[in-house]
């Protein structure tokens, strides 16, 4: 099994290039997406991971659910502040990291899931053609595999609040000695 996942240094450059309103809810999602992924690296055994992804599960789905986690906390706040529903969007998240709990070898279910979740979850009304295969774009990068179906030049025309996201898929993208400068222009200018 992989260690943990921990932050990392792009997701800190994707919440500052986020606007000051939206960025308790990247952060949100991001931390969620790392608490699901750290479930999956420490399960030593798929029915243990599955138990406690279905917990998590459980929680996004029921109107009262468990008080002491402050992570729930948090989405119970996010919920009643965001516009657009975020509870089926991190519900797909839980779906996409169950799939690579169980198929591994199989990147697209887990992709789909977590990377459409996650990225339509910040976007909400606002997300534009593409957005969907980006995080899909996103999330195979994020484990090594590589896609061709969304071209980086398409989040120029994305909205504003939507350049995280871009930074995000960008930093999964990039590699070589450049790559903290590229992404950093990109946070500042979304080019």
């Amino acid at each position: 099994m992989t260690p943990p996942v921990d932050t990392k240094p792009w997701e800190a450059l994707a919440l500052t290039a986020a606007l000051p309103q939206d960025r308790e809810l990247l952060d949100l999602l991001l931390e969620l997406d790392r608490r699901l992924a750290r479930i999956v690296d420490t399960s030593s055994e798929a029915m243990l991971g599955q138990i406690r992804l279905a917990w998590w599960r459980d929680v996004l789905q029921s109107d009262a659910p468990p008080k002491g986690e402050p992570l729930i906390a948090r989405i119970q706040q996010a919920e009643a502040r965001v516009a657009w529903a975020i509870k089926p969007a991190m519900q797909r998240m839980v779906d996409g990291w169950e799939a690579r709990l169980l198929t591994p070898e199989e990147p697209e279910a887990f992709a789909r899931e977590r990377g459409e979740g996650l990225f339509t979850g910040f976007a909400g009304q606002d997300a534009p053609d593409g957005l969907k295969a980006a995080g899909r774009v996103w999330s195979l990068a994020e484990v090594g595999q590589t896609s061709a179906d969304f071209d980086i030049a398409e989040t120029r025309s994305w909205p504003r609040r939507l350049r995280p996201l871009s930074l995000l898929l960008l930093a999964a993208r990039s590699e070589g000695r450049f790559a903290g400068l590229r992404l950093s222009w990109h946070g500042l200018t979304g080019r």
